[in-house]
Formats: structure tokens, sequence, C-alpha cells
């Protein structure tokens, strides 16, 4: 939490905000953004009784019991990070100042001349 005040401070600020259809421009950043990490290689297995269950490979591979019913392999999804929503990006460009390096009132709340 921390590290995430000292990133925000110097990070610029948005001084333009659209929404694309088609991703953003050069000079551009996504506003909004998630991570997916993506899956790991596993396998859907079939029990004795007809139903399914999800298994990674690793433990899969390790397991002494047997899966006489069946199973069938699940390739692995690699990371994602995950910009677009509802079929639209919003997209921001940044500049202007940085939170740290604003400029503000001083403490009597009289801005600096010129300003």
């Amino acid at each position: 939490m921390i590290t995430q005040i000292a990133t925000d401070w110097t990070t610029q600020p948005f001084v333009d905000v659209r929404v694309s259809s088609s991703g953003c421009s050069n000079g551009e950043v996504p506003v909004f953004s998630s991570p997916w990490y993506g899956t790991d290689d596993g396998y859907i297995v079939k029990n004795g009784d007809g139903t399914y269950y999800l298994m990674e490979k690793e433990a899969f591979d390790t397991s002494t019991v047997k899966h006489p019913y069946g199973e069938e392999p699940i390739a692995a999804n690699a990371p994602v990070l995950q910009t677009q929503f509802f079929g639209k990006y919003v997209c921001g460009k940044q500049g202007g100042a940085t939170f740290v390096d604003a400029i503000r009132p001083d403490v009597s709340g009289n801005c600096p001349s010129k300003t």
C-alpha cells in the first residue's frame, strides 16, 4: 500500500481521456486495466459416477490415484492484461506535473505569483 502512494505521487496525471472501440493510440495508455493471471496445464477428469472435475497437471502427474474413466488435457492460457470492457477501451493521455511536483498554495492559502 505504501509503495502505491509513492508510485501515484510520481505519476503524471491524465490530461485527456477518450473512449475507443479500437484501442489506445500512440501516446495513450489504458485508464483502466486488470490483470488476469492465466491458467496452468491441467486435466478434465471423469469420475465413475459420470461427473467431471478439474485437476492441475502437476497434481495429476504426481497423483497415485488412477483415473480409469478418462481424462482430457487442458492447455494453459497465458496471462492477459485486460484493458477492454464491454467492447470499449478507455484511453488517456498523460501530461503535466506529477502530484509531488505540482504547484500548490502556501500555508496561508495564497497561490504563487503567475498561477
